[in-house]
């Protein structure tokens, strides 16, 4: 979200989206760097134990819930502040309500940053996020990715990641003013890592690095 600090309660958000899978699951978390800078251009998180981060996020969002409201009735939300923690809940209600279930157990957070997205970082991100399924006895894994057009829908295609489910982000679509939406994926890891020879080896050659996100 444009500015998100600014929004009332927003660390609070951080901590229901990120906490547990750099605590509880963080043995599946890596950033990737430019080694030619060391700058951070993407990251990737993995929860291989629904169960542990179920009741870990119901814990969170009840009291992160609570903080809300007693912020709203207390008149100390903003406008924008409303408008965002009101889109929040929306886009919560619509995925729970009409999410087409993936084939798949273990879920991913992962982006990179836009000028690198065809390149090393992706693959370096990939190549960890389908070891750690392979190390939890997943064959596939799912994520949501968030875009504005068909031409993301295409490269994701090309990395092995199949659209199964389309929805609306009504929150990012008030904020950044176009539609926005909301694409669930999956991604066969055995299918995969065969798709183009060499692809996994070549990312390791890239000039980019994986790092534990808390070092």
């Amino acid at each position: 979200v444009p500015a998100g600090h600014d929004i009332v309660c927003f660390g609070w958000y951080e901590h229901v989206c990120l906490d547990w899978y750099l605590s509880a699951g963080r043995r599946h978390a890596a950033v990737v760097v430019d080694d030619t800078d060391d700058a951070v251009v993407g990251y990737a998180l993995m929860c291989a134990d629904e169960r542990s981060f179920n009741r870990w996020t119901s814990r969170a969002i009840g009291r992160t819930a609570a903080v809300v409201l007693w912020k709203l009735v207390t008149g100390r939300l903003d406008r924008r502040s409303i408008a965002f923690w009101w889109q929040r809940t929306r886009d919560a209600v619509e995925l729970r309500r009409g999410h087409a279930q993936p084939q798949a157990r273990a879920h991913v957070h992962m982006n990179v940053r836009a000028g690198n997205r065809s390149g090393g970082a992706s693959l370096r991100l990939l190549a960890f996020l389908d070891e750690c399924a392979v190390a939890a006895g997943e064959p596939r894994w799912y994520g949501e990715i968030n875009t504005f057009d068909e031409s993301r829908v295409r490269a994701l295609q090309r990395l092995g990641l199949d659209v199964v489910h389309r929805s609306p982000n009504m929150t990012l679509s008030k904020y950044f003013g176009r539609p926005v939406e909301r694409l669930t994926v999956v991604r066969d890891v055995q299918r995969s890592s065969t798709l183009e020879a060499g692809t996994l080896s070549a990312s390791k050659k890239a000039m980019n690095s994986l790092r534990d996100p808390l070092r």
